[in-house]
């Protein structure tokens, strides 16, 4: 990763996809698989979605009676969704 940045020559660098990259392929993929599965795409993309979903707010677990408004955003059936899918 180290080496990526450097070669960007002071350009813009993506750090998100870098570290959901060196995430995927040095972490996850190799405990769970015990392989590399950048290549499929299919694990990166979920868990990018992941880390989207994980930064949403939803009202309901600070103000209860406001629950309902994850259903009227869309909140849970992206996370329905989410859970549903697999790689």
């Amino acid at each position: 990763m180290i080496n990526k940045i450097r070669e960007s020559s002071g350009g813009v660098v993506n750090l998100r996809e870098m570290l959901v990259t060196l995430t995927n392929n040095d972490v996850v993929s190799r405990v769970a698989v015990g392989r590399k599965c950048y290549s499929n795409g299919g694990l990166k993309e979920l868990s990018m979605e992941h880390t989207e979903l994980q930064g949403s707010l939803d009202i309901g677990d600070y103000i209860p009676w406001l629950g309902w408004w994850s259903r009227v955003s869309g909140l849970d059936s992206k996370l329905d969704k989410l859970g549903s899918r697999t790689v």
